[in-house]
């Protein structure tokens, strides 16, 4: 096993250890404190204190309720069910869905119905859904699918979840930023790319710059485990616009000693549609969820997971949703895996997983050519790393399976990555290109993650290639 890679784990381990120790401690701190506070504060400002504390927790109840609202009514919940998983999943009426709403209220059409086209090719991987909505009973005996005419949501947060982040600002801010592409023209205008101390993005993927009006590619689900509770990890497409990327963690002076850089050119700011399963934030478990993504703005403000009730991605009736639950494959076994798709038709882009529309980015959303289609697609792997020190430090999230050097079927992969023209009636091969020779990027990853060619692991896999790590 390569030295540093040992050496990683070696750290994580202790850093567990330390954090427990640390939790303890803080608890007894915590106790301490509260008794000598109650044994020298006057009455007078025990109770004014007390007084303050209520307001601010009043009014913190009060943003949190309208943060949830945001996201779907309680009051609008039409059905319920329970994934074999143990997810807990709500139905709402398509109308009441506040992306529904907002759009209407600009006068932008909306519609529950399918586009008159056909599915992409090879959109249908598995005989039922991945997500658990397959119909069957939960242990209460509701049907584990969602009635005609409503709409899926899962993994809406709740007031204790909000409250162990922080507060609302903090946990709006973990569910927002940690999105980021890798392709040459995914990097900011005027400063260097990612390579100074920081957290950072890891890429093992491929590229293309096509114009394309549809796009689609096959890859296997895990459950990749995570070192840092700010980690992430994902297998995605990106379907791309534009060259200019902000970066939280790099000032403008190519830095972290400066201010965030912020791409301030419209015309050159990444528009990005992400599609894809992901284990980690803005999710509260460590399994598998599909996930929806979109940006406007380079990856600033309007970043936005579909999930967390922001953005104008509209859901349709579908077994699959953003934030839906995925099976995932045991390791060495037969891989589950899923295929994802978007296809733009009349200045909206579709979403569609295993077959099924799950929902639409409206018309307006994007500017430009984003509107009726992409000029640049990626595919692979991206592990967002929380370290603040890297380098020299660096996490040892799984990238996929975990594994790169064992073959399929233990490796990820994505096959089958094809694309449509504008005009086009026909699906061609990606031809990828990789990044610095190796499809990887960021800080000391090379060390950690790989992209691999080798042979298929069936029959017409198409463009395709291996991908993962740090084993």
């Amino acid at each position: 096993m390569n030295e540093r890679i040992v050496s990683a784990v070696v750290r994580s381990r202790a850093r567990s250890a330390s954090l427990v120790g640390l939790a303890v401690l803080g608890g007894a701190w915590s106790l301490a404190c509260g008794a000598t506070d109650g044994g020298t504060s006057s009455g007078a400002a025990s109770h004014d204190t007390a007084v303050s504390h209520t307001a601010s927790a009043s009014t913190e109840r009060a943003r949190v309720a309208q943060y949830l609202d945001s996201i779907y009514r309680l009051e609008d919940v039409r059905h319920t069910f329970r994934t074999a998983g143990g997810e807990n999943v709500d139905c709402i009426d398509f109308d009441a869905q506040p992306s529904v709403q907002r759009a209407r209220a600009q006068g932008i059409p909306v519609s529950n119905e399918p586009p008159p086209i056909a599915l992409p090719r090879g959109a249908v991987t598995n005989a039922q859904p991945l997500s658990g909505a397959d119909q069957t009973a939960d242990e209460q005996g509701r049907t584990r699918l969602c009635p005609a005419g409503t709409v899926a949501f899962s993994g809406r947060p709740t007031y204790e979840q909000i409250e162990a982040k922080g507060g609302l600002d903090e946990y709006v801010r973990s569910i927002a930023i940690h999105k980021r592409g890798a392709a040459p023209a995914v990097q900011p205008d005027s400063i260097p790319a990612h390579t100074q101390p920081g957290p950072d993005w890891d890429h093992a993927a491929g590229f293309q710059f096509v114009n394309y009006t549809y796009f689609s590619t096959t890859t296997p689900v895990f459950t990749p485990m995570l070192e840092n509770s700010g980690d992430h990890s994902v297998s995605q497409m990106w379907v791309l616009t534009g060259s200019c990327a902000s970066d939280s963690f790099v000032g403008s002076c190519g830095t972290s000693a400066c201010a965030p850089y912020t791409c301030s050119n419209a015309n050159t700011q990444v528009q990005s549609l992400e599609v894809g399963w992901i284990v980690g934030s803005p999710n509260s478990d460590a399994n598998p969820h599909l996930f929806v993504f979109t940006t406007t703005d380079g990856y600033g403000s309007s970043s936005c997971f579909a999930q967390s009730g922001c953005g104008s991605f509209v859901r349709m009736s579908a077994p699959y949703w953003p934030g839906a639950p995925l099976t995932s494959t045991n390791l060495g076994s037969t891989p589950v895996e899923l295929t994802m798709a978007v296809v733009n038709y009349n200045q909206t882009w579709y979403i569609v997983a295993d077959g099924s529309y799950i929902g639409y980015i409206p018309p307006n959303t994007y500017r430009g050519q984003m509107q009726s289609s992409a000029s640049y697609f990626q595919v692979g792997g991206e592990v967002f790393d929380s370290w603040e020190n890297n380098p020299p430090s660096h996490t040892i999230t799984f990238m996929g399976s975990g594994i790169s050097d064992w073959g399929y079927p233990a490796i990820a992969y994505h096959r089958n990555v094809q694309f449509v023209a504008p005009g086009g009636s026909g699906w061609t091969n990606a031809a990828l290109t990789f990044q610095n020779g190796n499809g990887i990027t960021g800080n000391n990853a090379a060390t950690y993650y790989h992209v691999v060619h080798g042979n298929p692991g069936g029959a017409n896999w198409g463009s395709f290639f291996y991908f993962g790590g740090p084993f």
